[in-house]
């Protein structure tokens, strides 16, 4: 046994290293993680893409890769004699504490931060931990051996000082160990202290085209988000049944206004690439404020969901200067096959979408109490109360009708806001929520509402409104 200890310590680190080499170009390049959805229950873009995948903006693969790689040279050093074996142990005394530590770690951040794991990470750990106990088991060996070292049974022996049997004994544990382990503090307060912002902003320059306007349905159903007749009935409906605007809401009444009956704004996002009607799109607020965000969301996202409070309450602060077009972008895989495997907390996200879509289409008006409910628990709400709460806002046969979607409007309207969000996520690290502000793309949740005010504030040239202060 002790003969092969050297062997498997190195191709642990070597498969280690392998392993951090592929996570950080992964990381690095915003690229998927190949083959990573093959194994069920995993999610290494959801690892790879959040903030804790980073430290000051460098991938924390990177460290991963030159700690494994310091492993590898230490275990082919430690095997001489001489200076170059304790320069080998010295560095197997760093990577090993280092290896274990950054294990625990970022095994924890997945459990308890992230809430999914990420298959290769895990495996790169795994080997780590085995490395360090091979380290140490081996390091045990040849010190109770007295120098003697495991005879050389591979071809690859000629690469080292010669075909020498016995090396030096390993020198004490010493100031690497403690390096090793205020490396790992000096990570986790790091990340934890220096944490990458969640937000990322950044211009998205989208090759495509995409005209989400009720002129477009007949040129193409890919730029047609819902079919044109619903657009001439629905504006005079709120007139019409004046009781809606008493129903309760957590929408402050700031944001609720009237829209023109058979109004249309047309708007445009992305240098051009982005157009939509405001009159055709659920809308927070009213279709004709001066300024407009696009808001990409999942009502199965738990950012999402936090992150709907704080824009309530930007949009009350900013008084009607703002109105936010809401495109649900639901990360289910019966409705995105960007998707590459089920996800538990994501069933329910295609139904919800297309049931607040028919709840906007039937009555705008209404959308915005409809769209809150939905987000006010910390869980998507399950079909049946979904659907029961629904038909408080608008009429059940119409709801039924609309949703069973015979031409495939609100099918194909999703579909467009899926693919907007897969073209726009090419451009840079994307999660939800993202909003569109003119031409750039801002993905993550702001971290406040403070925040968010000064976001659009600067964005469209706006003085940035505070809180109110209730005397």
């Amino acid at each position: 046994m002790v003969r092969v200890l050297p062997w498997i310590v190195r191709t642990l680190a070597a498969a280690a290293l392998g392993l951090s080499a592929f996570l950080w170009w992964s990381s690095a390049t915003t690229a998927s993680a190949v083959g990573c959805d093959a194994f069920a229950g995993f999610d290494c873009d959801a690892a790879l893409g959040s903030p804790w995948a980073k430290l000051g903006g460098v991938p924390v693969a990177a460290g991963g890769t030159l700690c494994y790689a310091a492993a590898l040279v230490g275990s082919v050093l430690a095997w001489r004699r001489g200076g170059a074996a304790s320069l080998g142990w010295r560095l197997l005394e760093l990577t090993a504490p280092l290896a274990v530590g950054a294990g625990v770690w970022f095994t924890a951040v997945q459990a308890a931060a992230l809430d999914s794991f990420c298959f290769y990470c895990l495996a790169t750990h795994a080997c780590g931990l085995a490395m360090a106990v091979a380290v140490l088991l081996w390091r045990r060996a040849a010190s109770a051996g007295g120098g003697e070292a495991p005879v050389v049974v591979s071809p690859f022996a000629a690469m080292a000082s010669g075909p020498a049997t016995e090396t030096d004994a390993p020198p004490s544990l010493g100031v690497p160990t403690l390096v090793g382990l205020l490396g790992v503090i000096a990570l986790a307060g790091g990340q934890t202290l220096l944490a990458a912002p969640a937000v990322s902003e950044y211009d998205a320059n989208l090759t495509d085209q995409f005209v989400f306007t009720a002129a477009s349905a007949d040129a193409s159903a890919e730029a047609s988000p819902r079919s044109p007749e619903p657009t001439t009935e629905d504006p005079s409906e709120p007139a019409a049944q004046p009781e809606p605007e008493s129903t309760p809401s957590s929408t402050p009444s700031s944001t609720k206004a009237k829209r023109r009956s058979g109004g249309s704004r047309l708007a445009a996002f992305l240098n051009g690439k982005l157009r939509v009607d405001a009159y055709e799109q659920a809308v927070l607020g009213s279709p004709d404020a001066p300024h407009l965000v696009v808001e990409m969301m999942d009502y199965a996202c738990p950012h999402c969901r936090e992150f709907h409070d704080k824009l309530t309450k930007a949009l009350e602060r900013f008084d009607g200067q703002i109105a936010v077009l809401v495109m649900p972008v639901p990360g289910e895989i019966a409705c995105n096959k960007h998707v590459r495997k089920a996800r538990k907390q994501s069933l329910g996200a295609c139904f919800a979408a297309k049931l607040s879509m028919a709840v906007s289409d039937l009555d705008p008006e209404e959308f915005e109490a409809f769209h809150a409910w939905m987000l006010h628990d910390d869980t998507i709400p399950n079909r049946t109360r979904s659907l029961i709460e629904a038909r408080r806002h608008v009429d059940g046969d119409e709801l039924s009708a609309a949703l069973r979607d015979t031409e495939g409007a609100l099918g194909a309207r999703i579909k467009n806001y899926v693919e907007l969000a897969a073209a726009i996520g090419k451009q840079g690290r994307f999660g939800l929520p993202a909003q569109i502000l003119g031409d750039r793309v801002v993905a993550g949740p702001s971290e406040s509402v403070d925040a968010l005010c000064k976001l659009w504030a600067e964005a469209f040239g706006l003085e940035t409104p505070t809180a109110t202060i209730p005397f």
